[in-house]
């Protein structure tokens, strides 16, 4: 009987888990601009860029910081299943929760209310525009020209590989267009 309960509970719990994942979308973000290692894997092998915000607009308000861990998350299903909240802690947290492997991205998550959706933020939210180490300059030059024309008090940074450590480091830059130079 208790292996069938437990069987069922799992069930429950991974129908729980599909549906919530079918209605929601999750954006993620880092503490951290300098790692070469997520530069290698989410910054187009060092050629794209990474933007920077303040954490005071939605909806970056609402985010919840990833908790690392060597241990599965374990889920009480009797209040998950005797909730009417849609969206109870113990479901955010078990999207907010990565294997201890993990630590070094120092993630953030935003949890949105519809999957497949595109998420904008306020133009005075974005603070930053961090550029790879291997960028084209013609993609810099692009970046900037947009800055320039839309959010004037975005800060533009170049990256370069540091020469003392295993990490990016960034310099602030300024844009001066081909004819006002």
């Amino acid at each position: 009987l208790r292996a069938m309960l437990l069987r069922l509970g799992q069930s429950v719990l991974d129908e729980a888990m599909k549906d919530f994942l079918s209605r929601r979308g999750v954006t993620c973000f880092s503490e951290r601009n300098d790692s070469l290692l997520m530069w290698g894997h989410y910054g187009g092998r060092f050629k794209g860029f990474c933007l920077e915000f303040r954490t005071d607009y939605p909806p970056l308000i609402k985010a919840r910081q990833v908790r690392y861990t060597d241990e599965m998350p374990q889920v009480d299903l009797v209040p998950l299943l005797c909730s009417d909240e849609e969206d109870s802690n113990e479901v955010l947290d078990l999207y907010c929760t990565k294997a201890l492997d993990w630590h070094y991205e120092k993630e953030w998550r935003c949890i949105h209310d519809k999957a497949g959706t595109l998420y904008t933020y306020p133009a005075e939210a974005l603070t930053g525009i961090c550029i790879g180490p291997d960028a084209a300059f013609a993609s810099f030059e692009i970046l900037a020209l947009i800055i320039m024309n839309q959010n004037p008090g975005v800060q533009l940074w170049q990256g370069r590989r540091s020469k003392s450590e295993f990490s990016v480091e960034f310099e602030p830059v300024t844009y001066t267009p081909h004819l006002e130079a």
